[in-house]
């Protein structure tokens, strides 16, 4: 897992646009601002801080992380009121539970497990890439397609990777179903 040394950064960043190039992403990674961000945004700090301490300067993935928390959750707060009849309080547990960890760290397990060899950590964290890094590293992912490619971006990203995701389809109808029959056992009383 991580950075091949034997690769040059030519070669990475070629990976790179093949990588993004495939679904869910389906990217135009002609841009070469695009394909750097995508590489930071791939980039743990555990990675940059090991360099650092040899003298060597690489960009970490948390300021991405940062636009790509609220990106993505926006996305997902505008799906689930456009699709859901949930109720304020509802849509926001359910919202919450979506882009949990866990929840973003089983996607990457089931959606995006190709990027693994892409990920770049630190010597500490290759043995055990855990849920914190995972769904960091999408997060980061979305904030670097919403600064190179906008909004609309992101939003046909999620549709492909999050939205039409059969787990994501299980939880929703769960939700609703646990939400009907609370809302129903109100009603009754």
């Amino acid at each position: 897992i991580g950075h091949d040394a034997s690769m040059s950064s030519g070669q990475r960043l070629d990976a790179l646009r093949r990588a993004f190039n495939a679904p869910p992403w389906l990217l135009d990674t002609s841009s070469d601002e695009l394909v750097h961000s995508l590489d930071i945004a791939l980039t743990h700090d555990s990675f940059s801080n090991e360099l650092s301490m040899k003298g060597k300067d690489e960009p970490a993935n948390e300021r991405l992380e940062f636009l790509g928390d609220a990106a993505l959750e926006l996305a997902v707060r505008e799906y689930v009121y456009s699709m859901t009849p949930l109720r304020e309080g509802d849509m926001t547990g359910f919202k919450q539970k979506l882009v949990s960890n866990d929840n973003l760290a089983e996607l990457f397990d089931r959606r995006l497990s190709a990027l693994l060899p892409h990920l770049r950590v630190g010597e500490g964290q290759k043995n055990e890439i855990g849920p914190r890094i995972k769904a960091g590293c999408i997060e980061a992912l979305f904030g670097a397609v919403y600064l190179n490619m906008g909004m609309e971006k992101v939003n046909d990203i999620c549709v492909r990777l999050l939205f039409q995701d059969p787990r994501f389809q299980e939880l929703l109808h769960a939700y609703l179903l646990r939400q009907r029959s609370f809302h129903q056992n109100d009603l009754d009383r």
